[in-house]
């Protein structure tokens, strides 16, 4: 596996020799600029993940076995998105991506799990002239809107702690509208300073402090550790934007990591005064799988699922119902009776997920296995035929039994 990073941020450009034609209108101009970050994105896509990096990367994350493993579903996992890549040429990646500099990983880092675990919490504080604990919110913006979001999330904590020990707590859905029990302020309050804010409630004789850093809950960052069958990390995906309503929409391309990878999320988790390593573990879990990471959570993208051999299946009944995703350069080659070799990836509940390579470049497409024209197994090469000349991105194709090497 090469250095994601290295491909991304230092080889992505080196070799770039149109910076006098960036902007040209020419057809010509533009079709060679998008010639040549395609094969650098194709570079970075079809990078095969290492599972020896991930061996030898986890020995530097010596933790209390406080870490649990989620596979990434929906759009995808997009982070880093902030970060600059882009010099107005098309065809590039025009956002950036976290990547482990030195190991080359696409990495969640500590710090945004942290800020989206906290942004789980009410805002909660102590009065001291009233000696009680409250909202802790803006009275001159937006009150009664501050109040409703800040008891929101009051009762969501309050209805997971409640729920912690319960055997069935990650796989269990939950509603406010079903929850009946109390709201404590001060609980909640204790074991967001306590996690968040390195605040010490162990100790009753004295008032609490703050703990030094190496006696915190620590967050790391969290690292894929498994692929999905079909072996991809990263994929690419774009935003469609429209700047007329009468103009063809304009695609901007951008990279996420696959749906299906499995991440490993890490944490030195102390022993608290409401709860120990094991329940800061469930209820962290829980919070992820509810909320997810990174940007763009609102569209479908940073979700995540327990992990389960039905999350491909899932995956693969999904992409069976998708238009084939084809460059647009290759419908040319894609005329009646044409024969293009492919191998037959993976194979589960009687869909077959097939990569195909015309002229150079490869994409997959996927078939109901009954419909397919032999009998396939997993990493059969196979010959793909076109049946009918290619229309709206929608390949016609049937699959037959190649030689094997």
């Amino acid at each position: 596996m090469k250095n994601l990073s290295y491909l991304l941020y230092k080889n992505y450009y080196q070799d770039f020799i149109h910076w006098s034609r960036l902007n040209s209108k020419d057809k010509r101009d533009k079709d060679q600029i998008e010639r040549f970050f395609s094969g650098k994105n194709s570079a970075i896509i079809d990078n095969e993940f290492s599972p020896k990096i991930v061996t030898g990367l986890f020995k530097y994350y010596e933790t209390n076995n406080s870490s649990f493993e989620l596979v990434v579903s929906g759009a995808g996992l997009l982070t880093g998105a902030g970060y600059n890549h882009e010099v107005g040429a098309a065809g590039e990646v025009k956002m950036g991506y976290a990547i482990d500099y030195t190991s080359g990983l696409p990495y969640i880092p500590g710090s945004s799990i942290k800020g989206v675990l906290k942004s789980a919490f009410p805002k909660i504080k102590f009065n001291k002239q009233t000696l009680a604990y409250e909202y802790d919110i803006d009275k001159e913006k937006n009150y009664e809107s501050q109040i409703f979001i800040e008891n929101v999330k009051a009762r969501f904590i309050s209805q997971l702690l409640s729920e912690l020990e319960n055997k069935n707590f990650l796989k269990k859905d939950f509603s406010l509208e079903n929850f009946e029990g109390n709201v404590d302020l001060k609980k909640i309050f204790e074991i967001k300073a306590e996690l968040f804010e390195g605040v010490d409630f162990i100790n009753k004789d004295e008032a609490p402090l703050n703990l030094p850093i190496c006696k915190r809950d620590v967050f790391c960052d969290a690292f894929p550790i498994k692929v999905a069958s079909n072996g991809k990390l990263l994929a690419m995906d774009a935003i469609t934007k429209h700047s007329s309503i009468i103009k063809n929409p304009i695609p901007i391309p951008f990279l996420t990591v696959a749906p299906g990878v499995t991440y490993r999320f890490m944490f030195d988790f102390k022993p608290g005064k409401h709860l120990n390593q094991e329940l800061k573990v469930r209820l962290f879990k829980k919070l992820l799988l509810i909320y997810g990471v990174g940007a763009k959570t609102n569209v479908g993208y940073g979700s995540f699922v327990l992990p389960s051999t039905e999350i491909e299946l899932t995956y693969l009944q999904r992409k069976l119902k998708e238009l084939d995703h084809i460059d647009i350069k290759l419908i040319s080659y894609m005329k009646k009776g044409k024969q293009f070799p492919g191998k037959v990836l993976q194979i589960a509940e009687g869909v077959a997920e097939i990569e195909i390579e015309v002229s150079n470049n490869k994409f997959n497409i996927y078939r109901k296995q009954s419909t397919l024209a032999a009998t396939i197994v997993t990493n059969s090469e196979v010959n793909v035929q076109i049946n009918a000349d290619f229309d709206l991105r929608k390949l016609n194709c049937k699959i037959s039994l190649r030689t094997q090497k």
